[in-house]
């Protein structure tokens, strides 16, 4: 699984599981656009990787089933189409199965994305969770990701380990979209990345938005060529 910038929190969670300390509760914090979720799939993969060196090998079975999002032990939480989370359908499920085993890992992996969106129940979310955090089984780690460390309650903030994600390098930018679009035109690539100044969402959203209009045009264009040559036909 290769993850683009963002080396500190990486070392940090690597560390731990080879010293056999690994984290079970995790928030993630940072502007849209830095990768909060894709650092939690690493987290994941690395807490569960058959090799257990601290990073994911991106090789066997396991990490290969995580980064095509079919891994039963990795779990990620649902919000409805406003970004809430609606506590008894997918909050306190979590909590009630968090005891049990694992399928067939050695762990199982929770992740509740973007929850600075639930701002209707943000709040609850966090209450209902308290238990787990505080008391985490042996086998079950939860990753909560949002813009955010302020929506955070304290008792919860004070229980986790918190990772914040920084900007990466126009480097670092540049090789993530390369290796995304190896299609598209360096020039377009170079423009991608001065535009989303080390964010790489930014980056990958300038980049889609540019190849829309630029198919957009392409169509304009062959549109306006077939009229004049159908004008020219007559």
């Amino acid at each position: 699984m290769i993850i683009y910038g963002n080396s500190e929190p990486r070392r940090l969670v690597s560390e731990m599981i080879k010293k056999k300390r690994e984290p079970h509760s995790i928030m993630i914090h940072g502007e849209k656009g830095l990768g909060k979720k894709t650092l939690a799939r690493w987290i994941a993969a690395a807490l569960l990787c058959e090799r257990q060196t601290g990073e994911p090998c991106g090789i066997c079975r396991t990490c290969r089933m995580i980064a095509d999002g079919v891994h039963p032990d990795v779990m990620v939480a649902k919000a409805n189409s406003n970004g809430n989370y609606i506590v008894d359908d997918s909050i306190r499920p979590i909590v009630a199965e968090a005891p049990v085993a694992p399928n067939e890992a050695r762990m199982k992996v929770y992740i509740i994305p973007d929850l600075d969106l639930s701002v209707n129940t943000v709040i609850q979310v966090q209450n209902i969770l308290l238990k787990v955090i505080e008391e985490p089984p042996e086998h079950t780690a939860i990753i909560l990701t949002a813009r955010s460390k302020e929506i955070f309650l304290p008792t919860i903030i004070s229980r986790v380990l918190s990772l914040g994600m920084t900007s990466v390098t126009e480097a670092e930018s540049m090789a993530c979209l390369q290796e995304k679009y190896p299609a598209t035109a360096p020039a377009l690539i170079s423009e991608a990345v001065s535009a989303g100044r080390g964010n790489i969402g930014r980056c990958v959203e300038y980049l889609e938005h540019s190849q829309f209009f630029d198919s957009v045009k392409l169509q304009e264009v062959c549109a306006t060529q077939c009229a004049a040559e159908t004008n020219m036909t007559f």
